[in-house]
């Protein structure tokens, strides 16, 4: 896959299949759509998705970012859908500016763009002045394909990234993972902790989450670890460790059922099955003790029965 940060690397490369979002999550709806424009290659155009590095929620209104997926992790899952370019623009003043005319002939000019897929609900240019009713017109006027995909239902919700945010804000990670058609999972490297699970004989592996990564509600979860290819099953505490650190940051902490060893420095990557209970503040360590054993228990039963 091709990365691009502006219209204008393209070159005229190719005619394409385009599809536009900011795509947090790429969840089965988003999927739809992607799987849209790669199927274009019978028809000889190659897939491009066109993003944002930021998403308009964050320029308008200066607020920070946090994505289901981090910007690295986007990219990866976007290349594993087999699409052929990824252009990814800062969304600023002259984007946010640009009408609806103005936006589709960067599409069609810039990147030979003969079909299109779209959300039903999709709106773009100044102030959202343009939707599909829009693109009708258009394609007829300027000869490109439109596909128009209507959104996915689960349960009587209408599956979105903000419904999928939602859930895993509430510790839903599995029912969050389903509608991504992927574990939830935050990666990074293994840092040095304050190595108390070791003096409690319950030792933990730390990761420090990316600043625009969606943490999952703080607590303990069931989690697989996966380090140089190998799966093992774990309880992952995610939150601010009140009873002996308070730290500043959230911290990813994941005890490995019966694995020593030094990981510092390693990549490591925590899948996130479901929520077994909610952050705690005990009394001392002998309280925390006990409670992180009574959950590595747990964890191993609830890994048992699966």
């Amino acid at each position: 896959m091709k990365i691009l940060n502006s219209t204008k690397e393209f070159n005229n490369e190719c005619n394409t299949a385009v599809t536009i979002g900011k795509f947090d999550g790429l969840h089965i709806g988003h999927q739809l759509l992607v799987g849209d424009i790669v199927s274009k290659k019978e028809d000889g155009l190659s897939s491009l998705v066109f993003t944002f590095t930021n998403s308009p929620n964050q320029y308008i209104y200066n607020t920070p970012d946090q994505m289901i997926l981090s910007k690295k992790e986007r990219r990866e899952v976007v290349e594993g859908l087999l699409v052929d370019y990824f252009v990814e623009v800062p969304f600023d003043d002259a984007m946010m500016k640009l009408s609806p005319d103005e936006f589709l002939g960067l599409l069609i000019n810039d990147l030979n763009m003969k079909h299109l897929g779209v959300g039903d609900d999709f709106k773009f240019g100044y102030k959202g002045a343009g939707n599909v009713e829009y693109l009708k017109e258009k394609s007829k006027e300027f000869g490109f394909s439109l596909r128009v995909v209507e959104k996915i239902e689960h349960d009587g919700e209408i599956v979105s990234s903000t419904y999928v945010r939602n859930l895993i804000m509430n510790g839903e990670t599995g029912l969050a993972g389903e509608l991504l058609n992927r574990d939830y999972r935050i990666s990074g490297e293994i840092i040095h902790g304050k190595a108390i699970g070791r003096t409690l004989g319950i030792p933990t592996i730390n990761i420090e989450p990316t600043a625009d990564k969606l943490l999952p509600s703080f607590g303990v979860y069931y989690s697989t670890v996966i380090m140089d290819g190998i799966n093992y099953p774990s309880i992952t505490n995610i939150g601010m460790k009140p009873t002996v650190a308070n730290t500043v940051k959230p911290i990813v902490e994941s005890h490995l059922f019966d694995v020593t060893g030094d990981f510092y420095g390693k990549a490591a990557t925590v899948i996130f099955h479901e929520k077994l209970r909610d952050e705690m503040k005990f009394s001392g360590l002998e309280e925390l003790q006990n409670q992180m054993l009574s959950d590595v228990q747990t964890g191993k039963f609830w890994f048992m029965e699966r």
